[in-house]
């Protein structure tokens, strides 16, 4: 499982890199790595809330 932050750059790394991409496949791309930032999100807020109480979880999104 990826950090949140780690998808993060993964996305910005890709929005920078973009221009060289035809534009079919640019928006694929955004569509398919936004969609797997936003389920990243979502399990890392799922496992948090299965474990509230402990000190170790710190998401910076």
């Amino acid at each position: 499982m990826m950090s949140g932050n780690v998808m993060i750059h993964k996305y910005r790394f890709l929005i920078r890199n973009l221009p060289s991409y035809p534009s079919k496949s640019r928006f694929r791309l955004l569509t398919t790595t936004r969609e797997e930032v936003d389920s990243g999100i979502k399990e890392l807020m799922r496992y948090k809330q299965l474990d509230a109480n402990s000190k170790n979880w710190t998401v910076n999104l």
